[in-house]
């Protein structure tokens, strides 16, 4: 009976040990025809993690990502060296790093992607990857969070004005002139002549969770797109709107980025995502861009003379009270300053009321008038009686 027993648990352990293995492979299938996809879907050799940091092979390419907490930077990390913008809670402590690779007919190339976790305050990691041989072959993204608006260019010229002492501090004052002269000459006819002060490194803002950003008030969407155009066209900085959730924004993003890394340099082999729309995705490269397209700030010349200190008020006047709703976590406009900011709709409305008012006062002198004329068929309205 024992026996017979022991040979039953045996056979049931072997049904159960086949039943796992076949499902592990199973499993491992499935993620090795997951990778096929990819791979043939952006047209890659090979994605995913290298042992070593700072491989500066020929032909190679760095990315650095940046940005304030929480705006992002490990969903782009995340599309750039696995195909997919996972978002992660976790959050990125020190550096990650990644790398996407192909290979031509010469020889492989590699996109080096490292992002920088936390903060402004953490900025000095760059200083561990950035170098004078490979600066040249470097691309910064800054990350804006547009789930915070109102932050987001007083971010962004913080971080301009910090990274521009620490490239000062690492790498050859001759070698930042030259490719600081290589970007004035793509401007072309577009130069900002007096407000020009170009940004010594290739560097793209990204407008992170655009998806939201969808969501305020259209005319503050109007004047805030204008705002970071002008800041990034003086600066020399490619502007990209980007959403996890929205695919046209990832396809942009990621195929900007290979373009870069393996394409053939041809502008207009991107020249399909340029858009300038305020009311759409921005996608735009400071020397296709220009101050007449922008246009001036809402701020008039008679109240702040100095242009970028215009730029920076018309765009923090749009969110002077801007803060989430403590019930649903949802961002609510409390600015009681719109009309002020926004004097055409206020015009409007007063004028509107005044043209009701008008009316109003035009029937009543009609009604008036009817009554104090003299009534037809030989009636008068004061006797009442037939003459």
């Amino acid at each position: 009976m024992n026996l017979e027993n022991d040979l039953k648990s045996k056979a049931d352990d072997d049904i159960q040990k086949n039943t796992q293995e076949q499902k592990e492979i199973t499993e491992e299938q499935k993620d090795e025809i997951n990778t096929k996809k990819l791979k043939s879907k952006f047209n890659l050799l090979e994605q995913g993690r290298l042992m070593n940091i700072g491989n500066n092979e020929e032909g190679s390419k760095n990315l650095i990502i940046i940005g304030p907490k929480s705006s992002g930077k490990s969903s782009i990390f995340s599309l750039l060296t696995t195909g997919s913008p996972n978002y992660s809670e976790a959050g990125t402590f020190g550096i990650n790093y990644g790398f996407m690779r192909t290979q031509s007919s010469v020889q492989k190339k590699v996109m080096n992607v490292y992002e920088i976790g936390g903060g402004i305050e953490n900025l000095m990691f760059i200083k561990t990857i950035l170098n004078n041989d490979n600066y040249e072959s470097t691309i910064l993204f800054i990350t804006l969070d547009f789930e915070n608006p109102q932050d987001q260019l007083s971010s962004l010229l913080k971080y301009i004005s910090n990274l521009r002492k620490i490239i000062g501090e690492i790498i050859d004052k001759n070698i930042i002139e030259s490719n600081m002269k290589t970007k004035i000459s793509q401007y072309g006819a577009n130069k900002p002549q007096n407000t020009m002060d170009i940004f010594p490194m290739e560097t793209y803002v990204i407008g992170n969770k655009y998806d939201i950003l969808e969501k305020i008030d259209i005319e503050k969407l109007k004047w805030l797109c204008p705002s970071l155009r002008y800041f990034c066209h003086i600066n020399a900085l490619n502007l990209i709107f980007f959403s996890s959730k929205k695919k046209e924004t990832i396809n942009s993003l990621y195929n900007t980025m290979v373009e870069v890394a393996f394409g053939s340099g041809k502008k207009d082999n991107l020249k399909k995502y340029h858009q300038k729309h305020s009311t759409k995705p921005l996608y735009i490269n400071y020397f296709n861009d220009n101050l007449n397209d922008i246009g001036e700030p809402k701020i008039p010349v008679t109240v702040v003379r100095d242009i970028d200190q215009r730029w920076k008020e018309t765009y923090d006047g749009l969110f002077k009270n801007y803060k989430k709703s403590e019930k649903n976590n949802t961002f609510i406009d409390l600015d009681e300053s719109y009309y002020q900011l926004y004097k055409e709709a206020k015009i409007d409305h007063e004028l509107k009321l005044f043209n009701e008012f008008k009316e109003n006062n035009e029937q009543k002198e009609k009604s008036s008038m009817l009554y104090k004329k003299p009534l037809k068929d030989g009636y008068d309205k004061n006797k009442m009686k037939h003459k």
